[in-house]
């Protein structure tokens, strides 16, 4: 199989780059946006050989999963930038529900954690890693890394970790990655419209694991334990505290269940 766009994705002017083995594609789009290209380009890869994630931490890539990037230089405005990152959270969402039987049970199988996390049932399968950098022109470009778990799971991380395959979906990341295309395409053209982001943080809000349950949040050692109590237009964190006092969160390690006990450690 080849990795291809979807027919509207191709329509709304995306273009495709596919490697067979690289040090990262993330890497590869900002260096496409160094040299002069104009956005709406994704890079996919077979292997990645440095898989980057957040917070300098390294992502397993073998073979079988999927690696992806998508540069964009359209108009990005560095103070919402983070924004998109949501949108392509709730695009992973939507296209693994694409191959789910039962959509009855397609939230107890597929769900975000904030901020960037996709769960299969409870574990990490995908994360999504922004990276914004201002270009020659003065122009800010976005590089969105999407790493799906698709055949294999990484099994030395230090917490729960899980596949499509492990959950029963036996599916090729080509095959994914045509339906992801599209759906980022279509979610990114609603967000960008003026009712459209409110719309992406219901739909985010609709597929969170841990809305109205209490989690912590580690971020540079400081704790914030509470009731998750949603987004706000900013799309931050709001928890709420036993004193009914609403702290914001815009950075952090969200943990949630057994995780956020006292003892959890950080991921």
């Amino acid at each position: 199989m080849v990795y291809i766009l979807s027919d509207f994705t191709q329509k709304q002017g995306y273009t495709i780059e596919s490697y067979e083995s690289i040090d990262s594609t993330n890497l590869i789009a900002q260096q496409k946006a160094q040299t002069g290209h104009q956005g709406y380009l994704w890079i996919v890869a077979q292997e990645q050989l440095q898989g980057r994630a957040r917070r300098g931490r390294t992502w397993s890539s073998p073979k079988g999963n999927l690696y992806s990037s998508l540069l964009l230089i359209d108009d990005i405005v560095y103070q919402t930038a983070a924004q998109i990152g949501f949108v392509a959270g709730v695009s992973v969402v939507e296209a693994i529900k694409q191959f789910i039987k039962d959509e009855k049970q397609t939230n107890d199988i597929v769900s975000l954690k904030w901020p960037n996390d996709i769960l299969l049932r409870g574990a990490k399968s995908s994360g999504i890693l922004l990276e914004i950098f201002k270009l020659p022109s003065q122009q800010y470009a976005l590089v969105i890394g999407i790493g799906i778990n698709v055949k294999y799971n990484y099994e030395n991380a230090p917490y729960p970790t899980s596949s499509l395959q492990d959950i029963g979906l036996h599916i090729e990341a080509e095959q994914l990655f045509t339906v992801l295309t599209e759906s980022f395409s279509r979610n990114y053209l609603l967000w960008k419209q003026s009712k459209g982001r409110e719309i992406i943080r219901n739909k985010w809000l609709l597929y969170s694991a841990h809305l109205g349950k209490h989690v912590k949040v580690v971020n540079d050692e400081k704790i914030i334990e509470g009731i998750f109590d949603g987004l706000d237009r900013d799309f931050n964190g709001i928890i709420k505290q036993k004193n009914d006092q609403r702290t914001i969160i815009t950075a952090g390690d969200v943990h949630f269940g057994s995780a956020a006990s006292v003892n959890a450690g950080r991921y």
